[in-house]
């Protein structure tokens, strides 16, 4: 008996053993885990610190620029220009280009910023909204190109000059290369097509915005097939054996009605000046002018004999 007894107190004070032991072991981990843990957070307050620094340093040698102003002449495409220049000159990195722009932006530009999501917020997305908002998209720079003609403070170097870089920025917003021949011809021939064809199929064929001359051709004869009957040419009239448009023929006609009428007034004017300013009436006296048609009906030949006097005039 005693010796169970023993056994039994031998094996309890072996388990006890044990369970302190495992306690320990627990202990030591949850101290270890804690010393990582206290690590990893210094580590990573010592980089953002760093990273803080990093910035702060590069904010600080960003050379003065002039925030972009409308009010001051300022175009969007020439900021642009500038700012890139800074930023190929001082080897900016990608990330920091959107910031170092957002700063710069002030009135209707800064509404362009406030509208991009949390995806879009990159200097390539916000470029492109910037151009778009300020008209200097593509299409924009090909109306400038196409309507260029020199100022009066120009000679013809910086006219050409000028030219120069308006069709340079159209190519590249088109994505064009320069030594692309085939892309160059393209686009031209696009151009060409929108100018010569009617209005409504000009919209139809921008509204899908075709990207080479072979889905321009795909989409016109589905327009075609869609309705056989509508014309596809641009409309214009031919008077004198000289093509005009019928906006500018139209425009014409206005001119000549405006012009008949002030030579109208212009004569009433001059025999008001000199006949006074019952003219009218008195030519209608003189000559036994009759009134028109609607004015000789029973009724009115009555208001005629009772009243004695009817428009001015008398009888």
């Amino acid at each position: 008996f005693v010796k169970e007894e023993r056994d039994r107190e031998e094996k309890k004070e072996a388990q006890e053993r044990q369970e302190k032991k495992e306690e320990q072991e627990r202990k030591d981990k949850f101290e270890l885990e804690k010393l990582k843990l206290q690590a990893e957070i210094e580590n990573a307050k010592s980089l953002h610190s760093k990273k803080d620094a990093s910035t702060s340093d590069w904010m600080a040698k960003i050379p003065r620029m002039n925030p972009f102003s409308e009010a001051k002449g300022d175009t969007m495409d020439a900021f642009l220009f500038r700012f890139e220049m800074l930023v190929k000159a001082h080897n900016w990195p990608e990330d920091k280009k959107f910031l170092a722009l957002s700063n710069l932006l002030t009135g209707e530009s800064l509404k362009v910023l406030q509208t991009l999501s949390v995806e879009q917020q990159t200097y390539a997305c916000l470029k492109q909204a910037l151009l778009k908002k300020f008209l200097c998209t593509a299409a924009d720079y090909n109306v400038k190109f196409r309507t260029a003609v020199p100022t009066n403070t120009e000679d013809a170097d910086a006219f050409i000059s000028r030219l120069e870089t308006v069709f340079d920025k159209w190519l590249e917003l088109s994505n064009i290369k320069k030594d692309d021949f085939e892309g160059l011809r393209d686009l031209i021939l696009r151009d060409q097509i929108y100018a010569s064809l009617h209005k409504e199929l000009v919209m139809f064929l921008k509204e899908r915005s075709p990207i080479s001359v072979k889905e321009v051709r795909n989409l016109a004869d589905k327009y075609r097939t869609a309705h056989p009957s509508k014309p596809i040419a641009k409309e214009v009239e031919i008077v004198a054996n000289v093509g005009v448009t019928k906006e500018s023929k139209n425009n014409q006609e206005q001119f000549n009605r405006t012009s008949r009428r002030d030579k109208r007034q212009q004569n009433n004017n001059q025999r008001s000046r000199s006949c006074g300013p019952n003219w009218k009436q008195r030519d209608y006296a003189q000559t036994n002018h009759r009134f028109p048609r609607w004015n000789d009906s029973p009724h009115n030949n009555f208001r005629r004999q009772n009243k004695g006097n009817f428009r001015g005039y008398s009888q």
